[in-house]
């Protein structure tokens, strides 16, 4: 079938050029008469795409997070594709495979091919050898950019000790003092 492009989309998308070769641009016009001008033809994002940034919790200030961060990826996402040529549907196909994404000014990016996940494992962290994960549920879709912040606190091994905050009684123990 001529109208239906398979791609095969990078897993490894860890630098600029991998992570733009991922993308796939989808327009048409119909019913143009030729011409000498040219035709404009406007173009649509078929992929899907994931920003994630990292930020510090408890423990860690940037420069030790960045420090610590050792890698990330993003788990289980069919790479193949197919792009219906007439109607500009991607669909996602073949094997899922880890997608490691491109670092852009502190923020992780990755092109997906349009696909639900449900309740599962998405995102993993190495942090200073220590595997982070986030499970969750989401749908990516063409044309739609997936925000994801997570937040790292420092784990030791061992005990962690949490601190509550205060409890306050709402009374004033205050007077006048002459």
């Amino acid at each position: 079938d001529v109208s239906r492009v398979r791609y095969e989309i990078p897993a490894e998308q860890s630098d600029a050029q991998a992570f733009k070769s991922a993308e796939i641009l989808w327009g048409k016009t119909g019913l143009t008469a030729p011409t000498e001008e040219f035709v404009r033809i406007g173009t649509t994002h078929r992929m899907s795409q994931i920003a994630i940034s990292i930020v510090p919790g408890k423990g860690y200030t940037e420069e030790s997070l960045r420090e610590e961060l050792r890698s990330v990826r993003i788990n289980s996402i069919r790479c193949g594709a197919v792009l219906d040529l007439r109607s500009g549907s991607l669909t996602a196909t073949g094997e899922e495979k880890d997608i490691v994404p491109y670092e852009d000014n502190g923020v992780w990016r990755a092109m997906i091919v349009p696909q639900t996940v449900t309740d599962r494992v998405l995102i993993t962290l190495d942090v200073n050898g220590m595997e982070r994960t986030l499970t969750k549920s989401i749908e990516f879709s063409s044309n739609s950019r997936k925000k994801c912040t997570l937040t790292i606190n420092k784990i030791s091994e061992g005990i962690n000790v949490g601190i509550g905050g205060w409890e306050d009684d709402d009374t004033d123990y205050g007077g006048v003092l002459n």
